[in-house]
């Protein structure tokens, strides 16, 4: 259906023909009526065509464990393994991974090239459409515990969800893609997780610079599994409602505790914690200080500092990120 339509060289070949007597006259204004009516019908045939085989492919021959699909992975008895759909790169860091802590794992892919690559590399890889029910079976989806699908074809991974679904309503699916509008519409097939590229790009660089300002670890995750679990609703405009979202304002304006490592070049190493006057600077309060190991809790305020002590520091959010730059080395610029 997609290929339905009269291309432009076919114009070219009506008039040739004509040229040459194979064409009347009368035939070629009806081949140019024909070709006008099917151009003006390709944006809906392409449109429909995916959806239209896909049900085809259904009603004609169904899905089903006993029928096709136990190939060489249901005779070696694999269970409990992670199903790898697409050998991109995102395919193959997780790939590397599973095989580092020891994860069973199968890779399905259509490009003939990477699968040659990766079977050459000793990699458990079959080439095959992971659209068709026969070839999920052939990599054990009936035995699998995880579903991952990273390729980069909307309609195919929207396909490849709703089957999955289909034939294991108890599998963990997870899903890559590139396109935001297709979030909501893979959790609707069924995927248990989506991750928009753009989006998670974005949470890894909110997180780096939150990390910057010393908030908490435990405060940045919990500000991570927030947006996840809205699926992206704040990075697309929307707004959380709900007692998570006011607790986590809550512990974002809280005081809390950070380290700081005294190194060469920093302005305190040689002045005691009354000169450096950090409280009425910064607003923090120095805790602790660590010296070759040992810990001295709640020091005076005539202790020198050294190079290599470290700091226990008490305060705000914004105090700790002033008292961090009090502390930092001076670094020297250069004379033009």
């Amino acid at each position: 259906m997609s290929l339905a339509q009269i291309g432009e060289f076919s114009f070219i070949l009506a008039r040739a023909g004509r040229e040459y007597g194979l064409v009347t006259a009368e035939g070629e204004q009806a081949f140019l009526s024909a070709s006008i009516l099917t151009m003006m019908a390709a944006p809906f045939l392409i449109q429909w065509g995916h959806g239209v085989g896909y049900g085809l492919q259904s009603a004609v021959r169904a899905p089903s464990p006993e029928g096709v699909g136990h190939g060489e992975d249901a005779e070696s008895g694999i269970a409990g393994h992670v199903i790898v759909l697409g050998y991109g790169l995102n395919g193959q860091n997780l790939c590397r991974v599973l095989n580092e802590v020891g994860v069973p794992y199968r890779i399905l892919e259509m490009d003939p090239e990477l699968v040659r690559r990766a079977k050459t590399a000793g990699e458990p890889i079959i080439f095959g459409d992971g659209t068709r029910p026969e070839v999920l079976y052939k990599v054990g989806i009936d035995k699998a515990r995880i579903l991952v699908v990273a390729i980069s074809a909307p309609v195919a991974t929207a396909r490849i969800v709703s089957l999955a679904r289909r034939l294991r309503p108890d599998l963990y699916i997870i899903v890559r893609t590139r396109y935001v509008a297709e979030i909501e519409h893979l959790y609707r097939l069924g995927a248990n997780q989506v991750i928009p590229e753009e989006f998670e790009t974005s949470v890894e660089i909110f997180a780096r610079v939150l990390q910057e300002f010393h908030i908490p670890r435990n405060v940045i995750g919990l500000q991570v599994d927030l947006i996840r679990k809205e699926h992206y609703g704040t990075l697309r405009g929307l707004h959380l409602q709900g007692r998570q979202l006011d607790q986590l304002s809550q512990f974002l304006a809280g005081t809390t505790t950070d380290i700081f490592l005294i190194q060469d070049g920093s302005p305190a190493i040689g002045k005691s914690l009354q000169e450096l006057e950090l409280r009425s600077r910064s607003g923090v309060t120095v805790v602790a200080v660590v010296r070759e190991g040992t810990s001295n809790s709640n020091p005076g305020p005539d202790l020198i500092l050294r190079e290599g002590d470290i700091l226990v520091l008490l305060g705000s959010h914004k105090a700790l990120d002033q008292a961090t730059q009090i502390l930092n080395p001076t670094i020297p610029t250069e004379e033009a």
